[in-house]
């Protein structure tokens, strides 16, 4: 069991961005802009100033994260260490959440902001291009998780082969898995989408 005395507090990628990512589930459902004009405040707090960054704008990477709780393949002492580099599911979720609130202030009218968040979340994106990916379209950090965001997310670059490359490996590492969990929290409920979004399902 994860003892309680082992517990890390702070800040952290998935869990708080729920700031940003439950206002927005919720207005998918709903189409309340008052919702979200009432979240507002707390989802531009969260990115301009609670986010632990780094001087580049992705997280610290000295900031202990939660990741991809529970992935199978972690120790039952230590249920954060998968897989799958840390700091990468991290900044996935962060290029995500960036966007989405770059069409959240859209929905809302605060154009230059829109315009802002969107920039924003490119640069960030391209830096983890350059940082996670390579030419070929091979992912630094290789399991269905990473490779899951990579792919859900828009990470790759506008390049077919790249993504084909991605595709590929994910549904050999479906495969290989014998379609069994073995992804974490934060990534299970996405692969299926994934795989459809490379046409693999």
């Amino acid at each position: 069991m994860y003892q309680q005395n082992n517990w890390r507090k702070g800040r952290a990628a998935i869990w708080d961005d729920v700031t940003v990512l439950a206002p927005d589930a919720l207005y998918q459902y709903s189409s309340d802009r008052g919702l979200l004009e009432r979240q507002f405040e707390s989802m531009y707090t969260w990115l301009e100033q609670v986010v632990d960054r780094a001087p580049d704008g992705l997280w610290n990477p000295e900031k202990w994260q939660l990741a991809d709780w529970l992935d199978p393949s972690a120790p039952p002492e230590d249920t954060g260490n998968g897989r799958t580099d840390n700091i990468l599911v991290a900044n996935a979720y962060l290029v995500y959440i960036t966007l989405v609130f770059s069409k959240l202030c859209s929905v809302l009218g605060k154009r230059e902001l829109a315009v802002k968040y969107a920039q924003d979340g490119e640069r960030l994106k391209a830096l983890l291009q350059r940082r996670y990916i390579t030419a070929e379209g091979n992912l630094m950090s290789t399991s269905q998780t990473g490779l899951g965001f990579a792919i859900r997310f828009g990470l790759y670059p506008e390049n077919k082969e790249q993504r084909k490359t991605a595709g590929k490996a994910l549904d050999r590492l479906a495969r290989t898995a014998r379609f069994h969990i073995s992804t974490g929290f934060a990534r299970t409920p996405l692969i299926p989408h994934a795989l459809s979004d490379i046409s693999r399902a």
